[in-house]
């Protein structure tokens, strides 16, 4: 829906009453951030730790200096976003944004936000890469 809104694709008056209250999280979100998508979907894969995965949305916002990565939830952001978003950059400088959608969420503008800056990019990375060490532990890899 977002990627299809930001193309100029979604068809607003047919979406589903369920669904309004996520679309308005976004367009909020949008004007007041000002955020402009770049490039959707891209996968990632990082050979030293072999792992890989695939970011929403990498793109620009009002204030920020760095590339956002910026990952969509369906409700209340959960802790360990900003440990998937540290994982998804690789090591590279990017801010990352976690943007949970939903009814009710911020008061009624349907969207919450969290902005992890550079500095805490390496901590959220060691997490990321303890966990990796733990899952391979267990895994006999």
């Amino acid at each position: 829906m977002i990627h299809a809104w930001f193309d100029g694709d979604l068809n607003v008056p047919a979406l589903p009453d369920w669904l309004v209250p996520y679309f308005e999280g976004v367009q909020n979100f949008v004007a007041e951030t000002g955020f402009e998508p770049v490039a959707w979907e891209q996968a990632i894969y990082e050979p030293i730790h072999r792992y890989a995965g695939k970011y929403d949305v990498r793109g620009k916002m009002r204030g920020q200096r760095l590339p956002a990565l910026v990952d969509f939830k369906s409700g209340e952001i959960g802790k360990w976003t900003r440990v998937q978003l540290a994982a998804y950059t690789c090591g590279k400088p990017h801010a990352r944004v976690a943007v949970g959608l939903g009814a009710g969420l911020s008061g009624g503008k349907n969207y919450e936000c969290e902005v992890y800056g550079i500095d805490t990019l390496a901590k959220h990375l060691q997490v990321f890469h303890a966990s990796l060490i733990i899952a391979r532990f267990h895994s006999g890899g």
